[in-house]
Order: C-alpha cells, then structure tokens, then sequence
C-alpha cells in the first residue's frame, strides 16, 4: 500500500528550542519586529522561537526537550521550517501557510486556456498544490509526515472595483475579502474569507449581508467568490450564457479526467521528489529531512469481510446481501405478521397506467428472465400478498394528487393504506418546495404516519435496473428488516446511535451563534437493527447543548425500559458523528454517561470524516476492464483496505475498484475513523470492524454505502426535514411519533 505521505526523518532523541513567557499581543509584537529572521509560534504558556538565520539574534532561554514528549511542539517547528525553507528557494511565490497553498505558474496546469477560444487574462482554472504536515505511526514510530495533495480552483485577478468598472453587475452575488497581519504581508499569501452578499453599490461602496449584519466596505478591497455559479456568471458576462454552460461542462470533464489515481499518483511522486531537496534547518540545530518514499508499513487490522444474516438464531447466513434474501427471506420473516400482506395505494397519471399496472405486476410477482428479481416481493420478501389500490390523476398538480388521496381514505373507511407509491416527475426537482407536489405530497402523507414511495413513469416501464433496490426500500420503509449483521459476542450490553444536527439560520451568511439547532438521533442495536430515531427541539444555538442532552437522555430511558436493562449492568454505547460541532456533543455525551449512573456505561465518541487531506493506493491495483474498453478503478485499493495512522485514527478505503462507476470517476478519498481522547472505550479495531458492518445496512441499495447507517440515516433525515421546513402547516413532529420506528426516509 502507497500513500501521499512522506515520513519526515529526525535523527536524534533531544533538541534545543528558545522560548519566553506568553503574554496577550507579545507573539504579534515579536513577529513585528523579527518576522523576516525568525519564526515565533504559541504552545501551552510559552511563546516558542525559531531563528532563521544563522548571525539571528538569540531572543529567549535555550531549553533542551524530547521529540516525542512534545510532538504537538515538533509539528509547529517543522511546519515554520519548511516554510521558510521553501520562501528562501523560491523568493518570489507566497505560499499560503499550513495548509501551504501554492496555485502552479506552470500555463499548462490552466484548463481554460485548453478550452476557451478568446482568452480571458483574468481568469484561470488552475492547478494547486496542498502540502500539510500530519502526525503519523510508521513503523512503531510516532512521527511526522509530509502529505502532497493536488486539486483545481478558480482564479480571477481582478478586485471589485475594476470589475464594476468592466460593466459586471456584483448584486446578490457573494463577496469574498482578503486578510492578512502586518507581518505576514509580502511573506504569506493573504487568506480569503468569505464575506457575504453585495445587496447595494454606491460610491465606490459595497453594502454588504455578512454573517455580522449589513456592512460597508469599498469595492477594491473585495473579490468576487471564485464558486461554480458566480464564475458561469461571469464567463456568461464575457462570452455569453450558452458558451459559459459549455466550458464549465467541459472543464468538469476534464478535470476528472486528469484527477484519476494513476495522474494523481503521479503529480503527487513529482511534487514530493522536488521537495524533499530542499534544506530544513534552523540556526538552533533542528534538522530534518524528507524521504522519498510513501510506501505504507503494514499497519492495517485484518478485518472480516461483512455477512448477512437473515434469522434470529443467526443460522441463515450468506455472502450477498441480494441472494440472501431470494434463499432465505428477510430476516423478520415469520416475527411479523403485518408485512406479509400490506395494502398499498398507488398514484398515477391516467396516461401512464398500463405501464403502471405492468410495474406493479412485476414488484409482486418478479420479472420473466431475471437474474435477481424472478419471483417478485412475494418471493424474494416472503409475502403471502400485496393489495394495490390504483388512483389516476389527470393533471401533474398538487391538488389531483391529494384529491386521489382523500378519494382513497373515502372508499376504504378512513383507513389509511401501509405505504404510498406515487408518480414523480423529472420537471418536480426544479421547482421550489412550496409549490413543489413531490414535497407537499410527502409532507401530507408522513403527516398521517404513511411513507411513501416514488418513481418516474419511464422507470416504471423500464424498471429492469431499479425493480430489484424498489422493492427493498419499499419493504424497509413499510417497518421491516432485510437483514442484519454479525456482532461481536461480548457481555456488554450495546447500543450504537449516530448524532447529526441541522442549522437553521436566519439567512445564508448568519454565523452559527445567530441559528436555531436541531438534533437528529438514531439508535441501532450491536447486530445493526435500526431501533429508531429521535428529533430535539429546534432551539436557539446557546440552547442546543441543554437540549440534546435531554433528547438523547430520554431515548436511552425508553430504550433500557424496552431492553430490560437492569441497575449495574455494564452497557457499552457507541456515538457517530459526522460534522460535530467542535467539543459541543462530546461534551453532552460526558455529562449524559454522569447523569444515568445507576449503569456502568463506557463509551466511544467516534468521528468520521471525507475531508482531509490523506490517500490511499494500491500499486498493484491494474484496474477492471469497463464494457466500452476502459479500465475503472486503477490503483485503487480493495475496499476495507485500512492504514492505523496513530492509536485512536484510522484510515478506511470505502470503495474499492468493483464500487468505482467508470474510468472517468476521479481519486477516491477513504474515510478517516477517529476516537475522542475523552471517550473511555478506546479499542480502535473494534470500532472500525463495527463500522465496516454497519456501512452495509443502508437498504437504500444492496451496495455498500460510504458511511455507516448512523449517520447516513441521520443524514438523510436532517435533509428531509430542512427541505419541508418552509411548507405551510408542517410539523417536523411527525417523525418522532407516526413515524419514529418506520425508515420513511430512505
């Protein structure tokens, strides 16, 4: 295994460091005053000196430390170091500082230039390269590595002011402003924050919507915001709408193109062998080098590959979710008597319902010549039957929809049908939400406690490649369980629960001390069985701790009462999160665990991220051939494939070359697994073993997914309720009581 990864080589034990007291604006006057010969950083309570040069003047005390009793401290010496030795090399770039940013000068590396036919000077599509330095375990060695990265981004030189002055209309287009201390300028690229929305111009003033409120500034101080839409707006400006659609379009393409693993490991060797000539030194005797290899050690857990379980006693067992389920039937067949026969209603256009009728006869009896659905829903999920009521509509608005709807509840005594499957249309996703039937369908139906179900005519006439996944979002969300997953046999008793939260905000730049929070919660059991989720209050942002706290403590009350849980028993519970909201819900669980003391619970607070800056691949990876000549999914690693980075992170390839979709599909990131140093259960492989297993319970597909249910579900149920927030009447509580044991939102 290969990585973007390069060990920094210290040679010895012990190093001398100047340092002096901190006290409040000391490090900005010592930067000042010396910033062009030495490089001045805070740790702890001391403010730590590196000189530059060697006749630099010694400022503070001489002390002698250990690498590794202060590796944090190591981190910032070699980051200033690098930097310095990189200004000194190449004199006339600015880098940005850790990350260091460095736009390429090369012309070839400017897409646009490839693309457009009248140059536009301004603008460029240029490659960047990211160079970080990141505390790693190689070889039983906790040290630092150089990682290289490269990607593409826009640039456009010219400031506000001049491009008002081109004729370019800057209202209700985002702004971004450039900062940069006094002693940074003319040593570190200025760093660009984005600022806010341009809602008015006069006099060479910019009055600007920021995350502070409604704010002046002059227009020669801000740019515009380099995203996708302001720049199609600004190519649209030079060169006309139609034209910019097609560049970006292409730009697109061929970015992905040239980001393929076999390019980007490429890019990545080149960068790193210039690098590493440089000299790393500092005038106190601190000395590193870089080594020109990114092989990783072995430093991985064998873990077990995922099987299905489709009984209780676990003796129905198999290796594909898919045929499992036609050998076996769900796992809850027999347990529940309600999904064997569920009555479904169905809504379609009047023109549409041949085709309809045809679909609805294959979901129920399978499809002639199949591979994977010959013997439909009542085979493959072990039914007994399926009752569709069919209900036509004459017009795609929401009015015929709900007036078939209430036609049903009519003719059939108020009763409301086991789950909806409705027609969508491709023209619904571009029309707003409030007058949008996909959504106010979907809000009138959970508001009764019935999920539903939707599909596109032409799917439903051609439904050979979705009949099969259909039918097991349709059992999921009717309340059933396909399957499960092994779990570790222990004498804890386990509940996982993924957190998640949504913003509210008052507009798109109010800052997240001005939102209003909510918090979605779901719970699974140690085999994976979705239990159910939980939706906190929407309360101001100074609130949300007190409430979270609340929700998530009255779950777990309901959840031991359900469970049988008994006063000393050990329980072991594992919290995902996705985006936490810096210490705010590690912070929640400590004092959660504090509160319910009559069980001895240890705990893991588990983070999972897809942004940062490490790759993975597999040199010996030749790739998979395509059915038009490609090859996908070269030097990619199989998925599961991991490297432990340190004894509480873990890297983890969640899609292997089978799960790449073609030779056009760029670099794909593994996911980085991390422990909370606060949590008291700390087994790492056990951690990553569960959330392997858990990455195969999503029942949206019977494909892996790239996070575990958790939080893809917490995810999913975030989305849903921000899309229907806005629709007149609805009332989010809805998914904590008609809903709250039903997968309604896959």
């Amino acid at each position: 295994m290969h990585s973007n990864i390069f060990p920094v080589d210290i040679t010895f034990e012990d190093f001398q460091i100047q340092r002096i007291p901190f006290s409040e604006g000391l490090i900005e006057v010592l930067r000042n005053e010396h910033n062009s010969t030495h490089s001045f950083f805070r740790n702890g309570n001391w403010i730590y000196i590196s000189p530059g040069e060697n006749d630099a003047i010694e400022i503070g005390e001489t002390v002698t430390l250990n690498i590794q009793e202060n590796i944090l401290l190591v981190g910032s010496l070699i980051k200033h170091i690098f930097f310095r030795a990189f200004i000194k090399t190449f004199p006339k770039r600015l880098p940005g500082f850790d990350p260091f940013i460095l736009p390429s000068q090369n012309e070839k590396d400017n897409l646009l230039t490839s693309i457009i036919s009248t140059p536009i000077p301004e603008l460029s599509f240029k490659k960047v390269i990211e160079i970080s330095f990141r505390p790693v375990n190689l070889n039983g060695k906790f040290q630092y590595g150089m990682v290289v990265n490269t990607f593409y981004k826009w640039f456009l030189d010219k400031n506000c002011l001049e491009l008002t002055k081109s004729g370019f209309d800057l209202l209700n287009l985002e702004v971004n402003i450039l900062s940069n201390s006094d002693a940074s300028k003319g040593v570190v690229a200025p760093e660009e924050q984005s600022l806010g929305r341009v809602i008015g111009i006069r006099n060479g003033k910019a009055f600007v919507d920021t995350n502070f409120g409604k704010n002046e500034y002059p227009l020669s101080d801000l740019y515009l915001n380099r995203s996708t839409e302001n720049v199609k707006i600004y190519l649209s400006h030079k060169i006309g709408e139609r034209k910019s659609e097609q560049i970006v379009s292409s730009l697109k393409e061929k970015k992905k193109l040239l980001n393929n693993p076999t390019n980007a490991y490429k890019e990545i060797t080149q960068i790193a062998n210039k690098i590493i000539n440089l000299e790393f030194k500092n005038s106190d005797g601190f000395v590193f080098n870089i080594k020109n290899t990114n092989q990783l050690p072995h430093n991985g857990f064998q873990l077990v590959k995922p099987e299905y379980i489709f009984n209780s006693s676990m003796t129905r067992v198999h290796k594909s979710p898919s045929q499992g389920l036609s050998m076996f039937g769900p796992y809850d067949y027999g347990i529940r008597a309600e999904l064997s026969s569920p009555k479904i209603l169905v809504i379609c256009h009047e023109i549409n319902r041949g085709g309809f009728e045809t679909f609805l006869a294959q979901l129920r009896n399978g499809v002639l010549n199949s591979d994977y659905f010959p013997n439909g829903m009542t085979g493959k999920y072990k039914m007994r039957t399926i009752e569709y009521v069919l209900y036509e509509i004459k017009e795609y608005t929401t009015e015929s929809y709900l007036e078939q709807f209430s036609k049903f509840i009519r003719n059939n005594n108020n009763l409301n049908p086991d789950i909806a499957i409705v027609e969508t249309r491709e023209e619904f996703s571009s029309r707003p939400t409030q007058s949008n039937p996909y959504y106010t369908i979907k809000a009138h139906l959970y508001a009764l406690g019935i999920p539903v179900q939707f599909i596109k005519a032409e799917n439903a006439r051609k439904p050979d490649y979705i009949i099969d996944s259909f039918a097991l979002q349709l059992y999921s969300k009717l309340g059933g369980t396909p399957w499960t997953m092994p779990s570790n046999q222990t004498v804890d008793r386990e509940l996982i629960i993924g957190i998640g939260s949504s913003l509210i905000r008052e507009s798109k730049y109010s800052g997240t001390q001005k939102s209003r929070v909510v918090g979605i919660s779901t719970f699974f059991s140690a085999d994976g069985q979705y239990i159910f989720s939980n939706k906190s209050q929407d309360v101001n942002y100074e609130d949300y701790f007190n409430e979270l706290l609340q929700s998530l403590k009255y779950s777990l009350e309901l959840i031991a009462k359900e469970y049988g849980w008994s006063e000393g028993d050990n329980v072991r519970i594992i919290f995902h999160v996705f985006k936490p909201m810096k210490n705010l819900e590690i912070d929640v669980v400590s004092l959660l665990v504090e509160q319910i003391s009559k069980y001895n619970i240890r705990f893991s607070f588990v983070t999972f991220s897809q942004k940062h800056p490490f790759l993975l691949f597999d040199l010996n990876q030749p790739g998979l051939q395509t059915k038009y000549g490609g090859k996908k999914g070269t030097l990619v690693p199989q998925r599961g494939e991991n490297f432990v980075l340190d004894n509480r992170s873990c890297l983890f390839q969640t899609k292997g070359p089978s799960d790449v979709k073609s030779d056009k599909q760029g670099i794909s990131s593994p996911l980085l697994i991390k422990i909370h140093e606060k949590s008291t259960f700390k087994d790492l492989e056990y951690i990553v073993q569960q959330s392997y297993r858990l990455m195969n319970m999503s029942f949206r597909t019977f494909m892996p997914s790239n996070l575990p249910a958790t939080l893809l579900y917490s995810t999913l149920i975030a989305k849903q309720l921000h899309q229907l927030r806005s629709l007149p009447g609805w009332n989010p509580l809805v998914v904590t009581t008609h809903l709250k044991f039903k997968k309604w939102f896959l």
